[in-house]
């Protein structure tokens, strides 16, 4: 019973959320006609350069695997920072539809679903999580659940601008699992937004394995460079 008005409450917020985002029927990239999923046309969609290999996530001992969907080409940008920063529902679904379709080719198997978190004051200003938006989005084209692991706790620069190096120190230590929280003995999809480094997506998925996950593997919508 309480399974079925979990899915009762889930649709009429999918509804709402349908009619809140609903957009004008044009490309978010191009501002041409749309296609039927009425966030990309037919030849912003073609650009979309899929990732098909998995980086190596590595630092004192430790390897983490990620995948990525697309590269960070101008489409797939659009499509990020307007989930960022714009309140954008309609290209949150294009990158969940193609960070779903990584989980199946690879066939990725997890207990959970996680995101990386935002500081209390970034989600404040925002109102949401970008890589929370993504998460529930999969969880509903999967089946696979959703489990809100970790906090970001401390203040650090953005990670804009900064060398390699700087990037992986300053997000360092940043991480921790919430209060209450049980990750012993279970496995893990990380999702994130966007992997450049790699900094941020390897601290949160060593906060999970310190803390007894078996295992992590990290999956973003898009791969960049320094």
């Amino acid at each position: 019973m309480g399974n079925g008005i979990a899915k009762n409450i889930r649709y009429l917020v999918d509804c709402a959320l349908e009619v809140i985002y609903w957009g004008d029927g044009r490309c978010i990239a191009c501002g041409s006609e749309a296609g039927q999923d009425g966030a990309l046309c037919a030849s912003c969609r073609a650009l979309v350069k899929k990732c098909t290999e998995p980086m190596h996530l590595s630092n004192n001992g430790l390897e983490v695997k990620c995948y990525s969907a697309a590269y960070y080409s101008k489409v797939v940008r659009e499509l990020v920072l307007g989930l960022k920063y714009k309140s954008d529902y309609k290209s949150a679904e294009v990158l969940a539809a193609l960070m779903a379709e990584v989980i199946a080719t690879n066939s990725l198997e997890a207990d959970y679903l996680t995101f990386v978190p935002i500081s209390k004051s970034t989600e404040k200003k925002r109102g949401y999580n970008q890589s929370e938006v993504i998460a529930k989005m999969i969880r509903d084209r999967t089946g696979m659940n959703v489990k809100d692991t970790l906090l970001k706790e401390s203040i650090t620069k953005d990670q804009i601008g900064l060398g390699k190096k700087e990037r992986w120190e300053n997000i360092e230590g940043s991480f921790k699992l919430k209060k209450g929280i049980k990750v012993q003995r279970k496995k893990f999809i990380l999702l994130d937004d966007v992997v450049t480094t790699g900094a941020t997506a390897f601290w949160c998925a060593e906060t999970l394995i310190k803390n007894g996950a078996d295992s992590v593997v990290v999956l973003t919508a898009a791969k960049s460079g320094v």
